[in-house]
């Protein structure tokens, strides 16, 4: 830099360089230096440095203390050399060009450098920005390390600040556009105009910038070779089908979902399903579908099923020449730093999807589109609302997916999203259909691994997971399995998977299993076998157990397996309180065993407490309480009459549990004991214990 130079400085960062010589001068230094700029920073409680600070969990007398002391380390070095030549430059600020007299050092000099051309002036963004990032001093290097904050997070708090702006003048520009253009369709435009981040993203590194940096100048590149780079950053991702092709803004959260051309599909089993989401899409308006179901059902399998049957021309006609793509709802909000950043990708999505025909949208947890995006103020600046349109379009479907908690606690709140999607239910396959429709991918994964599985030991899998595996369901939940003990198997050197290999994979629960004291296996056991008898004796519908275990798995003890349980169009009164009786079972035979309750039912209580109060305010099945009564408009004595109500519920479901393992107080002690000997029990096995007990009791009486 030399005196020609002309600094274009932010009005409010030239006042920090003002400032900062002025404590230069106050120290008997004659010039400024990048630590001395920072410590003017951290006290302006107006800058964004103050700010920073403020968010985490610093001790301010931390941080004056040792910006004090690097400060007087900076002024002791300063004070032994000689000082620079003071410099008279022009400065261009808001109010004009203005001369001042100027002294600095190489360094401080290089960063006032780099950061105009940065951002085309020097504010406080740019320097910091530039500092961290190309050529600080020791003293900030050991400032931020003394104070226990990486650089690296200071510079990145910096860049979104750069988008914040960028972003800011992107909104005022297209705002004053919209009211000069007040009937203009809002349609997706063909022009040249510069995407709000373009600017930023401009260089491929820091090093790039500096290069430019380096030209006096500061001119912008040859107008033809910014446009050969920008074609080239434009490139699309173009799929097998040439009408269809990804802008480069929407590839990193929008994805083609590309199948093999193989024979055999790798996902088999879900032709019902399968069948219902094509009557879906082939419906002329709202063709959205939404599939709900556990984790790990295979909800997501059944969309990459279905692009494998319009990839291998296996689909109907009206779905051929379709391409699926995948949305990834978390990553254009986690690639965000501003709400409203978020929404314009909602826009560009929204837009794009406005310009293509032959494409069906595959929205994995769509849940997360409801208020996605939202400042919390206006929801209807969330992605829901965004796609709205594009839902009742010919030409475009859209399939999402969730589970049945979050449809009914998210999803649904939101009724006019949810109207325009058909509710399929994804239920977990039943025990024998598992290995038919993961056989396939069991095939790969054989090839994959170089190890082989028996039939009979996938099997073994299915059942023997579930006890272990309890928070995802299957398919997912054998393959899993079935993967990591391949790997297990390949890691010792053998060829083939056997069932002693499958259950190496849970050595660690059976140490603790060991450890378990005699007295607390029973009483787990009594506590598990309390829940299966109890649902077993369901006279509507009875539950169908696949295992009970008492070998300690992640967060649980003991865990009874259930097969999915059909759906019931209503639910009576006897339902409900069986459902309660059940929770609560395992509290009553615990107890029969033991005289006592104990906390590990606790979770139990809760279910049955939950339940009881939606029988009463939601479901209407009491008497003293009508379907118009809710939480929020309860007096202190309905609240009162909601919770001895509630109690007197739970006393019921209690009594009947209670009532239940008296009668088969035989069948508890047996398969309690049983289970306690083996620590797990299988579905076969259950129901073979059961029929020997009440072979036994018909006998004596």
């Amino acid at each position: 830099m030399n005196n020609r130079s002309k600094l274009k400085f932010d009005t409010d960062f030239y006042e920090i360089v003002i400032d900062a010589q002025k404590e230069a001068r106050r120290l008997g230094v004659d010039s400024i230096s990048d630590i001395l700029i920072m410590k003017t920073l951290i006290f302006n409680s107006e800058s964004y440095m103050s700010d920073f600070l403020s968010q985490g969990t610093f001790a301010w007398s931390l941080i004056r203390e040792t910006i004090d002391k690097i400060v007087k380390e900076w002024v002791s070095e300063a004070t032994k050399a000689p000082g620079p030549e003071i410099k008279t430059i022009e400065a261009e600020v808001k109010d004009g060009v203005i001369k001042i007299n100027f002294a600095y050092d190489e360094t401080i000099g290089t960063i006032f450098k780099y950061s105009q051309a940065y951002l085309h002036e020097i504010s406080e963004i740019s320097f910091v920005i530039s500092m961290l990032n190309y050529k600080s001093s020791s003293y900030i290097v050991d400032f931020f390390k003394s104070i226990g904050v990486d650089t690296i997070s200071v510079a990145r708090y910096y860049e979104g600040l750069v988008y914040e702006r960028i972003w800011c003048e992107y909104v005022k520009r297209h705002a004053k556009k919209e009211q000069e253009e007040p009937d203009e369709q809002d349609e997706m435009e063909d022009s040249d105009e510069l995407d709000p981040f373009e600017e930023f993203e401009r260089f491929e590194s820091f090093e790039e910038m500096t290069d430019e940096a380096d030209d006096e100048s500061n001119e912008y590149k040859d107008e033809a070779e910014a446009k050969t780079e920008s074609n080239e950053t434009e490139e699309t991702e173009k799929t097998k089908k040439e009408t269809i092709q990804l802008p480069k803004k929407l590839q990193t959260f929008v994805k083609i979902l590309k199948a093999d051309k193989s024979e055999k599909s790798p996902i088999l089993g879900r032709e019902k399903e399968t069948e219902a989401l094509t009557k879906v899409l082939l419906k002329a308006k709202k063709s959205n579908a939404i599939l709900v179901g556990k984790a790990g059902v295979g909800k997501t399998a059944i969309v990459e099923h279905l692009a494998w049957l319009i990839e291998n021309d296996k689909c109907v006609d009206a779905l051929k020449g379709k391409t699926v793509l995948s949305l990834a709802v978390n990553d254009i909000v986690a690639g965000t730093m501003y709400r409203g950043m978020a929404e314009e990708r909602f826009k560009l999505i929204a837009e794009y999807l406005s310009n293509v025909k032959n494409v069906i949208l595959f929205i994995d947890e769509i849940h997360n589109v409801i208020g996605a995006g939202s400042t919390g103020t206006d929801d209807k600046l969330d992605m829901a609302n965004a796609l709205k349109p594009i839902l009742a379009r010919e030409g475009i479907s859209v399939i999402g997916a969730t589970t049945e908690e979050e449809y009914e606690r998210i999803f649904a709140r939101d009724e006019a999203f949810k109207r325009r999607f058909e509710k399929i239910v994804v239920r977990e396959p039943k025990p024998e259909d598992v290995y038919h429709m993961i056989k396939e991918q069991v095939n790969r994964l054989m090839k994959y691994h170089n190890v082989k599985i028996p039939k009979n030991v996938v099997e073994f899998i299915v059942n023997v997971s579930s006890c272990f595996v309890f928070e995802t369901n299957n398919p997912d939940r054998t393959i899993d399995i079935i993967d990591r003990s391949m790997a297990a198997a390949a890691l010792k050197g053998k060829k083939t998977v056997t069932k002693e290999i499958v259950m190496s994979n849970f050595d660690a629960n059976f140490e603790l299993y060991k450890k378990m004291s005699p007295e607390h296996k029973l009483s787990t056991a009594y506590h598990e076998v309390g829940h299966y008898l109890v649902a077993k004796a369901r006279k509507s519908f009875a539950k169908k157990a696949l295992a009970i275990s008492i070998i300690p798995a992640e967060n649980y003890l003991g865990v009874t397996v259930w097969e999915d349980e059909p759906a019931l169009i209503e639910w009576s009164y006897d339902d409900h309180l069986h459902n309660i009786a059940i929770s609560l079972a395992g509290r009553v035979a615990e107890k029969m065993y033991s005289g006592k309750d104990t906390s590990g039912a606790s979770d139990d209580l809760r279910k049955a407490s939950e339940e009881a109060r939606k029988m009463v305010l939601e479901y209407g099945l009491s008497n003293k309480f009508s379907r118009r009564n809710s939480s929020k408009d309860l007096s202190e004595d309905r609240t009162q009459m909601l919770n001895t109500e509630i109690d007197r519920i739970i006393s019921e479901g209690y009594q009947l549990a209670e009532k239940i393992l008296k009668e088969q107080s035989k069948q508890l002690k047996t398969i309690a004991e049983s289970l306690t000997e083996k620590g797990m029990l299988m579905g076969q096995e259950l129901e073979k214990i059961c029929k020997k007990t009440e072979c036994r009791i018909s006998k004596k009486t």
